[in-house]
């Protein structure tokens, strides 16, 4: 079943993740005025420049040009670079998608730091070290929990985070309401109630 998951994930986060941020000028891409506070820079399909590049290398992709990335390009990136790293294609429904969609927006480490964090929330202690890695310790902690438990306090932790990001730097505050949207979509796909 699990096999699965991830094309079920991508739909998810393909939407969150949207089309491009940029118009295309003389060939080059020049960030939509909307857009101009994004740190990533130019994006489609939530790719950026450096993820493409890295991908490029990789030989995930046979170009390093943001404007021509296709959308099944964008999906062999996330599955290689995002999915499986996170270890969300170890997870039950439900979590993975929400660490998934957390590794593709905040990065596999911050990822895993932020489930990591969860998990000893619940368990009332530093049962795991927040090392960014999801591991085998991790992955047995997952198991020990309540899965709507974990979901919950997993959602909580990314919206605090994404707050705190905000306090931090002031104008990431353009995109504060669509990343509680983006978790609000999620915790509806899930089935958490509020």
């Amino acid at each position: 079943m699990r096999m699965d998951y991830f094309a079920r994930c991508q739909k998810i986060v393909g939407i969150a993740e949207g089309g491009k941020n940029f118009d295309e000028i003389n060939g080059k891409p020049v960030l939509k005025a909307k857009s101009r506070n994004d740190r990533g820079g130019p994006t489609i399909y939530g790719v950026t420049v450096g993820t493409l590049a890295k991908a490029y290398a990789q030989g995930l992709v046979d170009h390093n040009d943001i404007t021509r990335l296709t959308k099944s390009e964008a999906n062999r990136i996330y599955e290689v670079n995002y999915w499986k790293p996170s270890r969300a294609d170890k997870m039950p429904w439900g979590l993975c998608l929400i660490h998934y969609d957390c590794a593709v927006n905040c990065g596999v480490g911050g990822a895993a730091k932020q489930l990591q964090r969860a998990l000893n929330d619940l368990a009332g202690g530093n049962v795991i070290n927040i090392d960014g890695v999801i591991g085998p310790a991790s992955l047995a902690a997952i198991e020990r929990v309540d899965l709507m438990e974990i979901c919950r306090k997993y959602l909580e932790i990314r919206a605090s985070f994404y707050h705190g990001l905000v306090a931090k730097t002031p104008t990431q505050g353009d995109f504060l309401n669509g990343w509680l949207n983006r978790l609000a979509r999620i915790r509806a796909e899930v089935g958490i109630d509020d």
